[in-house]
C-alpha cells in the first residue's frame, strides 16, 4: 500500500505499506467509490473505498486539527478547490488489495469453487460445484464480467467438449449456457465483456484464441497460438486493453512463452520471461496490482507476473487451480 502525506506544514511524503487482501466484493467501510465535496475537515477522520475517492471542489482540510485519511484500491483524485491549510494532515493510502476483490479459484481435479487468499494462497472457504443432472469432474477456466457475473468451463462426465456455466459464488450452484464443442482450456473477459476463451493442445483446434458468446456458448475463432508447447492460459490486463497468453513447459522463452495480444489485428507479441520459473502455467488472472497478473502453475505454486514478464513466486495452494478469477 503506497501512503502519500501533503499539506503545508504536513509535508509531502511516499511510503509502502502491506495489508492482506479483501475477503468479499468490496469490504470498505465506505463503498466502491466517494465523491467529497463542500466541507471542511476539523477533525481526525478517515475514508476507506474499494476503487476512486474524488475531492473537490470546496474540500478543505483545516488546522491545527484537520487530520484527513483518504485510502482507496485504485485512486485519490484532488480537483480545483481542494486545499490544506497550515497545521493540517491529509494522508493518501493506495491499497491495491481494496480494489482486488474476492479470489476465485476452480480446479480440473475436482468440483469445489474456491476462495483464496491472494497473499498467502490459503483457501478460506470452498463450495461444492453443482449442475443439475450432471457429473462434473473438475474445471478448465474461470472469469468473471463487469457486473461480477462469474462465468465457467467445466468437465462434465461423458462430454467431450467444456460446457460454459455461470456460477453462483456463494452457494457453488451452476447454470448451464451450453456445450462449447471443444477443449477450452481458459476464459478472460475484457473491459466490453466480450468472452474471450483458449483452446488447449488436446482441442480440435488447439492452441487457439476465441471468443465466445455467453448466450449460447458459441465460439468464433480469433487467432492461431502455438508458441510454446504444454499449457494453454489467458488473461485481460484493462490498464492497457491488452490480453495475455501464457504456454509451456520447461526452459523461460524457449520451451515457456509470454505474449501479449491485440485481438483488434490481432497481433501477438512476444514478452520476455524472467525471475522465477514456473512449471507448465494453468490459470492466470489480472489484477493483484498494477500491471501484474496472478498465476497457478503445475506444482500448486503461486506467482505474480508482471506485464513485461517478470515472475515471483508468492504462494503454495493446496489444489491445482485451472481457472482464477477476481469478483468484483
Amino acid at each position: 500500500m503506497r501512503a502519500l502525506r501533503i499539506g503545508v506544514v504536513a509535508v509531502l511524503s511516499v511510503a509502502a505499506m502491506a495489508k492482506g487482501a479483501a475477503a468479499s466484493s468490496c469490504a470498505a467501510a465506505d463503498g466502491e467509490n466517494l465523491p467529497l465535496s463542500d466541507d471542511t475537515v476539523l477533525e481526525t477522520v478517515v475514508y476507506e473505498v474499494c476503487d476512486t475517492i474524488t475531492v473537490g471542489p470546496n474540500y478543505q482540510v483545516a488546522g491545527p486539527n484537520g487530520d484527513l485519511t483518504l485510502r482507496a484500491g485504485n485512486k485519490v483524485a484532488l480537483g480545483n478547490g481542494s486545499s490544506v491549510g497550515v497545521d493540517g494532515r491529509l494522508t493518501i493510502e493506495i491499497d491495491n488489495s481494496l480494489l482486488a476483490g474476492m479470489l476465485l479459484s476452480i480446479s480440473r481435479d475436482d468440483a469445489f469453487l474456491r476462495t483464496l487468499d491472494p497473499q498467502s494462497g490459503a483457501t478460506l472457504v470452498s463450495v461444492v460445484i453443482t449442475l443439475s443432472g450432471e457429473t462434473i469432474l473438475g474445471g478448465t477456466g474461470l472469469a468473471a464480467n463487469s457486473t461480477g457475473m462469474l462465468f465457467a468451463l467445466l468437465k462434465l462426465s461423458g462430454q467431450a467438449g467444456r460446457e460454459l456455466v455461470t456460477i453462483d459464488s456463494a452457494t457453488g450452484e451452476a447454470t448451464s449456457i451450453g456445450d462449447t464443442g471443444d477443449k477450452f482450456a481458459g476464459l478472460a473477459f475484457d473491459s466490453s465483456d466480450m468472452l474471450f476463451g483458449v483452446t488447449g493442445d488436446g482441442a480440435a483446434t488447439s492452441e487457439s484464441l476465441f471468443t465466445i458468446d455467453t448466450g449460447t456458448a458459441s465460439s468464433t475463432l480469433v487467432t492461431a497460438l502455438g508458441n510454446g508447447n504444454d499449457g494453454e492460459v489467458i488473461g485481460f490486463n484493462p490498464l492497457d486493453g491488452l490480453l495475455y497468453h501464457a504456454s509451456g513447459l520447461g526452459a523461460q522463452n524457449v520451451d515457456e512463452i509470454f505474449e501479449s495480444i491485440d485481438p483488434v489485428g490481432p497481433t501477438v507479441t512476444n514478452v520476455p520471461l524472467s525471475g522465477d520459473d514456473y512449471e507448465e502455467a494453468l490459470a492466470l488472472t489480472c489484477c493483484i496490482f498494477g500491471n501484474t497478473f496472478l498465476l497457478a502453475d503445475l506444482n500448486k505454486d503461486l506467482y505474480t507476473l508482471t506485464t513485461s514478464g517478470l515472475v515471483t513466486e508468492v504462494a503454495l495452494l493446496d489444489h491445482r487451480s485451472k481457472g482464477l478469477a477476481f469478483l468484483h
